[in-house]
């Protein structure tokens, strides 16, 4: 018997396994909505070839848990940096009531696109000469940077 040959099963008690199986999962609740999306972003951010910064600085933190509002917007203003060896990734979050605008700085400066991915999509964008980049109306998301090009770095995920 080579190992493509299935073994044999002549008490059929692959098929009483196989049975057990699917009584089981037929008893499981079914898994809610949302989940898979978030299991596939949590994967795409893993599969990203691109070792994670670490988070350096976050505005939150600083203020015991209280993010600042901006005067006259509603909006909520928040400021993190992320880093590993001399490459940072700074943004700075506007948060509105379900949309997200990132402005922020690749350090060193350079040219390169970045990603905002999130668990139901991503957008790509091109930061200038100086580094600095947008995103305009992200859906308020956990949602994390990649940041091609050399050395490439991806942020950890951001809970707006």
């Amino acid at each position: 018997m080579t190992d493509l040959d299935a073994p044999e099963d002549p008490a059929g008690e692959l098929d009483a396994l196989a049975a057990e199986l699917r009584r089981v999962v037929a008893l499981a609740d079914p898994v809610p909505d949302g989940w898979r999306a978030a299991a596939a972003g949590a994967y795409a951010w893993v599969a990203t070839d691109a070792p994670a910064a670490l988070l350096a600085y976050d505005s939150r933190a600083e203020q015991a848990g209280r993010a600042g509002t901006a005067h006259g917007t509603g909006a909520t203003l928040r400021t993190m940096c992320f880093g590993i060896g001399h490459l940072a990734v700074e943004l700075e979050l506007d948060v509105g009531a379900d949309k997200v605008r990132i402005t922020g700085r690749v350090r060193p400066a350079r040219a390169v696109e970045i990603v905002a991915m999130w668990p139901e999509g991503r957008v790509a964008t091109t930061s200038d000469s100086a580094g600095v980049y947008r995103f305009d109306e992200l859906p308020r998301r956990p949602l994390c940077l990649h940041v091609t090009g050399e050395p490439a770095v991806k942020t950890g995920w951001v809970v707006a």
